[in-house]
């Protein structure tokens, strides 16, 4: 099996840094991406097997990264997080699933390191 490969889509970096430790220690090779040049470049060269998607983003937010990737056939796993209030997060998961798009999880900011490092493990292995 090849090196599985995370990108964190953030435009908050203390926030990414934590995202990038937790992948990391779970087995992924991992980027971050801020703003939609990066977005769209590590993306397309980087080609993740898994995203950790924030919503509120200036420039190019959560959404429209979804629309994104849609456009593109993603197979990428989506991990939502954000600190949006629940209803949010739910519908832009909710929206993300009827675009096609494969979200397999929805994580409140702030989060536990360890739990969200349990989540990037089992991605990992492919659960």
């Amino acid at each position: 099996m090849g090196t599985n490969r995370l990108l964190v889509v953030d435009d908050d970096e203390d926030i990414a840094e934590l995202v990038l430790l937790a992948a990391k220690r779970s087995g992924f090779e991992a980027q971050w991406a801020n703003g939609p040049e990066q977005i769209i470049d590590r993306y397309q060269t980087f080609e993740p097997d898994v995203i950790v998607l924030d919503v509120l983003m200036p420039d190019m937010d959560g959404l429209e990264v979804l629309q994104f990737l849609r456009e593109h056939r993603s197979k990428t796993k989506i991990v939502i997080l954000s600190g949006s209030e629940d209803n949010s997060r739910r519908m832009t998961g909710s929206l993300g699933q009827a675009l096609g798009l494969q979200i397999v999880a929805n994580v409140k900011k702030p989060f536990l390191l360890n739990e969200l490092g349990t989540l990037l493990s089992d991605l990992a292995k492919g659960d």
